[in-house]
């Protein structure tokens, strides 16, 4: 299996970060593609919130597994 971390990643979590809009997207997103890469952006890392926190976020919310996080992108699958 190729190493996702190499790829481009297949979304963003801007600085708005997790809506229920952007949940909905990664649970469709998950649908068709496993495993999934999400690059936190910038803008919505802040003192209180990492690429680590929001990793953490998806798995809660969608039963998801984490792959592994790098910086700010972290890889998600079913």
């Amino acid at each position: 299996m190729k190493d996702t971390f190499h790829d481009k990643a297949d979304l963003q979590i801007g600085k708005y970060g997790l809506t229920d809009g952007v949940l909905a997207y990664i649970k469709e997103q998950l649908k068709a593609k496993s495993p999934l890469k999400i690059k936190v952006l910038k803008a919505a890392i802040t003192d209180e919130k990492n690429a680590h926190d929001y990793a953490d976020d998806v798995v809660k919310a969608l039963g998801a597994r984490v792959v592994g996080v790098r910086g700010n992108t972290f890889v998600i699958s079913k």
